[in-house]
């Protein structure tokens, strides 16, 4: 589909979104509702009046809620894992698009975002507020290249961990952190980038992006050196290169949805050995997911259906923490006729910890788990356009890696407000 052309997305003014639902998100690895599936609607005079100059405003809100319904809230001084005690994470992020056309520029987009992010519990993220994306899009050849080019963040362009590949949908399933561990930008923590995707014959893609490295001490000194997130280059924070190959087939009448993706994160930064506590080179990550549409029981709506997957994730015990993680799903896009919408999902993972890690704490004489098993249940109801409400179980085992701490069923509340 031509950036300029007509774009129809699920909710209630499809005629009034057609005309600028290409000021959306574009060329990311997951779908943000359209303006029609917005608290605000398309056709609102607001709307309409930016639209007409080729500009768009929206702003997302996803607050959660965690806790563990199996003990009484740890202390304070205590907490070891989102919802040991109850904990609450929130933010907002507003979203300035232009699709350049006072440049005479055709398939191109300005995007200029900024965010803010807070919680109860520091270890869970830094909070902060700060420009979280400012960038230059533009595809060639009916979308067959793509170029994003500045400030981004990048776990919405690569690997596709969001359930569904939907923003909406994505706060459900277990969170695979390995791929922040080895660099790369998220919400509230973007990086200058530069990403190019090509599509080839038969559904698949190739796409690279050459990103400047989060901080290799982790989010919070990334956060703590870079407040704003303007900072080109702090130094020690070098490069990360992340290549994806994959094969991605839209569902169709006659054929179900199917999306493989590998890829490889390497940074070029000096990271902490682990083990002999010297920063050294050598720091990366491998990722495998597969998701395929396993029942397509309505024709008219093919998205809709019973969907499996999986993901294998791996990188050097001597640098993360956290080395190997595994995950396989079962998810049901639309589980009901009547609610197209919904999701719902069970997840079940394993995180491994670093071999180096747990030795160090071996030494030292503190308990610890070799590593963490989860399953999550979940849910997610679409009360009204862009009202999503999202009720979750998670039973672990392991939720941190010190103290030894016992099993916990979190439960997880998340609201996500699209405007």
């Amino acid at each position: 589909m031509l950036l300029g052309a007509a774009a129809q997305t699920p909710g209630g003014d499809g005629r009034a979104a057609a005309s600028f639902e290409h000021l959306n998100l574009v060329g990311a690895a997951i779908r943000m509702p359209g303006f029609d599936d917005t608290i605000l609607g398309a056709g609102t005079q607001f709307r309409q009046a930016l639209a007409s100059q080729g500009l768009a405003f929206r702003m997302n809100s996803i607050p959660r809620a965690s806790m563990n319904l199996l003990d009484p809230p740890a202390p304070k001084s205590e907490q070891a894992y989102i919802g040991h005690r109850p904990t609450a994470i929130w933010g907002v992020h507003g979203i300035l698009t232009s699709d350049l056309r006072q440049l005479g520029l055709r398939n191109a987009q300005l995007h200029v975002a900024f965010g803010y992010r807070g919680n109860t519990w520091r270890p869970s993220g830094p909070p902060m507020f700060g420009m979280t994306g400012l960038h230059i899009y533009k595809a060639w050849g009916e979308e067959r290249v793509e170029l994003k080019a500045g400030y981004h963040i990048n776990d919405l362009e690569f690997i596709g961990m969001q359930i569904g590949g939907s923003l909406a949908a994505g706060a459900q399933g277990v969170y695979a952190v390995i791929p922040y561990l080895t660099g790369m930008s998220f919400f509230t923590l973007p990086a200058p980038t530069l990403n190019v995707r090509v599509r080839l014959p038969g559904a698949f893609y190739v796409k690279s992006a050459a990103q400047r490295s989060l901080d290799p001490d982790g989010a919070a000194a990334t956060a703590r050196r870079n407040a704003t997130g303007f900072r080109f280059r702090p130094h020690g924070n070098g490069l990360l290169q992340i290549h994806e190959l994959g094969f991605r087939q839209a569902a169709t009448e006659t054929r179900r949805q199917k999306w493989i993706r590998a890829g490889l994160l390497y940074n070029h930064s000096r990271y902490r050995n682990l083990a002999s506590g010297v920063r050294e080179h050598g720091n990366h990550s491998l990722y495998l997911l597969a998701d395929f549409q396993v029942l397509q029981p309505d024709a008219g709506r093919p998205a809709r259906g019973m969907f499996a997957g999986g993901t294998v994730m791996g990188a050097p015990a001597r640098f993360n923490a956290y080395h190997r993680y595994w995950e396989g799903r079962v998810y049901w896009m639309g589980p009901r006729a009547s609610r197209p919408h919904d999701v719902a999902s069970i997840v079940v993972a394993r995180l491994g910890h670093s071999p180096a890690r747990l030795e160090a704490l071996r030494v030292e004489g503190r308990p610890f788990w070799e590593g963490s098993s989860a399953v999550t249940a979940s849910y997610s109801i679409r009360l009204s356009p862009g009202n999503y409400l999202n009720g979750a179980l998670t039973w672990t085992r392991g939720a941190a890696i010190t103290p030894r701490v016992a099993d916990a069923l979190i439960a997880n509340v998340t609201w996500s407000l699209f405007f």
